[in-house]
């Protein structure tokens, strides 16, 4: 359980985001977003330090299904920076701001009914999504992505009226999305356009600036921290814990996961006065971050396995989506979470 301890120790201090933010992407430039997760077929990109990504437990081949302003589709993991990752809503639920078109029955215009107190509520999954319409309107409608933002469904019949109904979404997991409704028979034509604005918390969408570690060659300071607060995280002491989360502010830390090597000197520094003990330079990791990733990238980028979805279960459950041999802090957490 100690993997869970540091995430929520991590995840209390203040100041951490909450949404998955792109890194610097060295040498890319951009992070393409692909239609699926095997193609090389790229539909968009995100550039580098850019928050709001919210990230799906739909992963393969080291990609995962993600949302960004309405922008959805597969982006590969290592392109985050670590430690920025929140928990994938379940669904994404819209209210209807606005309603315009047309609707005819048999010749009669015919309000578009639906119970205004009802969201209407997408849930993705791995290829397709559900669209769920507020009552009486149909539930449970598959619709399959038609590009980069957009998605579509074909119904046969419209509230018992047996008429086949084109759906077109636009723009999900955006603050706005557009959902229209077409239709052309004799007996049933509608041109509907209902316009949506997402309920709930919004991710934080705040650009990040690129982080610089002053000294990029040591990190016995933040592997240290690293070991102590999950120390600190299994006791379950709330004296000790608190006085851990006292020392961090005192040390200037604001995100746990980018925490340099001068301000994790300042936090033992602060640990000491508060009666939490630095560890020795025996107690230093051992694994070299370079065996670590040596011995973990096959396992990511290859097919699916037991191995592959417990490897995955653990750098979402620490927030770490990257491992960068230039920054062994990712690599720490990963083998203490792995036991290695």
């Amino acid at each position: 359980m100690k993997h869970f301890a540091i995430a929520a120790l991590a995840l209390a201090v203040p100041g951490i985001a909450h949404a998955a933010c792109t890194g610097d992407l060295p040498g890319r430039g951009v992070l393409n977003v692909y239609a699926d997760a095997t193609t090389d077929g790229v539909i968009g990109g995100i550039s580098a330090n850019q928050c709001g990504l919210e990230v799906s437990d739909f992963c393969a081949n080291g990609r995962c299904l993600a949302f960004f302003g309405g922008l959805s589709g597969y982006i590969d993991v290592t392109g985050l920076a670590s430690g920025t990752i929140a928990p994938f809503p379940s669904a994404f639920e819209y209210e209807v701001s606005g309603v315009d078109g047309s609707l005819s029955f048999m010749g009669r215009t015919q309000p578009f009914e639906m119970n205004g107190n009802d969201p209407v509520r997408i849930t993705p999954a791995a290829d397709h999504v559900l669209l769920s319409l507020p009552d009486p309107l149909p539930k449970d409608i598959r619709m399959t992505r038609t590009g980069s933002s957009s998605w579509e469904a074909t119904l046969q019949d419209w509230v018992g009226v047996p008429i086949p109904v084109t759906i077109y979404l636009d723009q999900l997991g955006g603050p706005r999305a557009l959902l229209e409704f077409f239709a052309e028979n004799q007996m049933l034509r509608m041109d509907m356009r209902l316009r949506l604005t997402r309920t709930g918390a919004l991710p934080e969408t705040t650009v990040r600036p690129p982080i610089t570690d002053p000294v990029p060659g040591e990190t016995y300071a933040c592997d240290t921290t690293h070991v102590l607060a999950v120390a600190v995280g299994n006791a379950g002491a709330q004296a000790q814990i608190e006085a851990f989360y006292a020392a961090v502010a005192a040390a200037g830390i604001t995100d746990w996961d980018n925490r340099t090597e001068p301000q994790c000197a300042d936090l033992l520094v602060e640990l000491e006065k508060a009666g939490i003990q630095r560890l020795t330079q025996t107690d230093r990791p051992q694994q070299s971050c370079d065996a670590l990733a040596a011995e973990l990238r096959p396992i990511l980028r290859g097919p699916d396995s037991a191995e592959k979805t417990a490897l995955m279960a653990t750098m979402v459950a620490l927030g770490i989506t990257s491992i960068d041999t230039t920054n062994p802090k990712h690599c720490a957490e990963i083998s203490a979470a792995l036991g290695r």
